[in-house]
């Protein structure tokens, strides 16, 4: 895993990561509806931030995909109208996204936690 020392690079590399996500699911929008599933592509784009960048890495490319996803797909066009079922779903996403990070930057759980379930 590399380490970035600072967080502007780690928001820049990021943003890079989701971008691609967004414009790569904004290319197949019009063959595959990717209002149906919002969050498709951005599901590989938080593991791979969380990969090189770390847990804050992947918890700012958790944020950037929801943002985008709410943005582009879930409310109307070009809107932050807020939408319960869009809220709901993207919360969800935001959560999903936190633990993957977490998970995947090497921090399965704490050692107290650990041993508390092998009991």
């Amino acid at each position: 895993m590399l380490k970035f020392k600072s967080l502007a690079q780690d928001c820049l590399i990021a943003l890079v990561i989701v971008l691609a996500a967004l414009l790569l699911m904004l290319g197949l929008d019009p063959w595959l509806e990717m209002t149906q599933t919002p969050f498709l592509l951005f599901f590989g784009a938080v593991p791979m931030a969380a990969l090189y960048l770390g847990r804050r890495g992947g918890i700012i490319a958790t944020v950037l995909s929801a943002l985008f996803a709410y943005y582009f797909f879930i409310t109307s066009p070009n809107s932050f109208s807020p939408n319960v079922v869009g809220v709901g779903r993207t919360l969800i996403f935001i959560a999903e996204g936190i633990l993957l990070s977490i998970l995947i930057s090497g921090g399965q759980f704490p050692a107290a936690l650990r041993r508390k379930m092998q009991r």
